[in-house]
């Protein structure tokens, strides 16, 4: 089973259900539409917030086999991520808001594969939960 498959098995069947994931992922609600009608798979770098917002682990999400549950409180919605870290003028200069520590990890995170980056974010999304 494809990822998309696996999002709209989960997505209640609920009119303004897809439209209410565009919002929370910051992204065109069309989008979603074409994952379902193409069966293509979301861009990676939604995978984290998709799960989350679905309550499912990134994990079950890409392979299906997992079953954790997660909650979505915490989560930071997609479209103000790179407005808070990152200047949009396309360059990808880090803010200078940003401590030493979080440019560092900026710069750490920036230099994995899109796998890794996943599981990172997974991660840090149950540290944070676990407060």
């Amino acid at each position: 089973m494809k990822i998309c498959e696996r999002i709209f098995d989960l997505l209640p069947n609920k009119r303004g259900e897809q439209a209410k994931l565009a919002i929370f992922l910051g992204i065109r609600p069309n989008t979603i539409s074409d994952w379902k009608a193409k069966k293509i798979d979301p861009s990676p770098n939604l995978i984290p917030a998709i799960a989350r917002y679905l309550n499912v682990s990134v994990s079950y999400l890409l392979t299906g086999e997992e079953n954790e549950i997660v909650t979505n409180s915490t989560i930071v919605k997609g479209e103000n991520i790179s407005r808070n870290v990152i200047n949009n003028n396309g360059d990808n200069h880090i803010d200078t808001k940003l401590d030493e520590q979080e440019k560092e990890l900026l710069r750490i995170f920036r230099n994995l594969s899109v796998k890794e980056k996943i599981f990172l974010l997974s991660k840090g999304y149950e540290l944070e939960e676990n407060k």
